[in-house]
């Protein structure tokens, strides 16, 4: 039995119609998206709806020429709604956490940090939905342009840290969102309201709420490191960050007088994070940019075997915070 050729094209309009349904539903879970493509596929999804509701109810093609070259037009678009959809699908499968194999799992209470302290590389606790990687280190750098390598046998844990102004191939230190330190050497990054610092110098880190620049100087003084970002929780206190939607998260936190990534095993709202962070006595925490493709990160298991904790690398990525051992 033969397809009738208005029945082809209820398929071909239904398929299209899902495909943007589901563009509809990823581009609310992904941060950052711009309001001119959600309405741009707004109108794609009823386009496809009325042509679908034309060929439903009509058992013969439009005899109106420009009316059915418009029907036809409209299915021809749904074409780059399909690739777009395939796009938003590899977006969305950097959002998710990969599945660890932590080296201990339990409530926080059952955390044994002399396991820490003794770890080969970077021990990994798994609680309550979170992981947390406790990495070892003799020290705490700050990287840009290239991306670090686990080729380096002392680097046992790194991730995208400050934000980007703008993304481009060839680095520039105006694309960083707040002035930056490396190896003793100030940088002067893009302006921005409102961020706190994360700086390592003397052999001790440490994270500063308010005047980050002057932090990031005093870093570079004592021939250290640094980078500016939201501070998440100050002194054990919760502080006001506005991330609405469910993904999965990164802090760089203090815990337990060792300084560690936290980050959410699977996607959740940022205030649900934040109060399970806060549940495992966190005294400083500063937020990680996690957004597509900034999320990449590794560390080195204490097998000695590297794991991809999360994302894949972006071509417009280029600042890192390394731990060395």
């Amino acid at each position: 039995m033969t397809m009738k050729k208005n029945e082809k094209y209820v398929v071909l309009y239904l398929i299209g119609l899902l495909v943007c349904i589901f563009c509809l539903t990823m581009l609310l879970l992904i941060q950052g998206v711009s309001g001119y493509v959600y309405l741009a596929i707004v109108l794609l999804t009823v386009m496809q709806a009325a042509g679908l509701i034309w060929y439903l109810e009509e058992d013969h093609p439009p005899k109106n020429k420009l009316f059915r070259f418009l029907l036809k037009l409209n299915l021809v678009s749904s074409l780059g709604t399909v690739i777009f959809a395939v796009y938003l699908y590899l977006t969305m499968a950097a959002q998710f956490h990969a599945v660890l194999k932590p080296d201990a799992s339990g409530d926080i209470s059952e955390l044994d940090m002399t396991a820490v302290v003794n770890a080969e590389n970077c021990y990994v606790y798994e609680t309550n939905q979170l992981y947390i990687l406790f990495p070892q280190y003799q020290r705490i750098g700050y990287v840009f342009k290239d991306r670090p390598s686990m080729s380096d046998p002392d680097i046992t844990l790194f991730g995208t840290s400050a934000f980007f102004r703008f993304y481009e191939l060839n680095f520039r230190h105006e694309c960083v969102v707040g002035d930056h330190a490396r190896d003793g050497v100030y940088y002067e990054g893009a302006e921005e309201t409102g961020l706190s610092a994360f700086t390592y110098y003397d052999g001790e880190p440490h994270f500063t709420l308010t005047d980050p620049d002057e932090a990031v100087r005093l870093a570079a003084e004592n021939g250290g490191d640094g980078f500016e970002q939201y501070m998440a929780i100050w002194q054990g206190e919760k502080q006001d960050l506005l991330f609405g939607k469910l993904r999965c998260y990164r802090l760089l936190a203090e815990l337990n007088g060792r300084i560690c990534f936290i980050e959410s095993a699977v996607p959740m709202h940022y205030d649900d994070f934040i109060d399970r962070v806060m549940a495992l006595g966190v005294e400083n925490a500063l937020y990680m940019d996690m957004g597509a493709k900034c999320s990449y990160s590794q560390y080195r298991d204490n097998n000695g075997s590297t794991v991809n904790l999360f994302g894949k690398p972006g071509e417009f990525v280029h600042s890192w915070i390394v731990f060395y051992k």
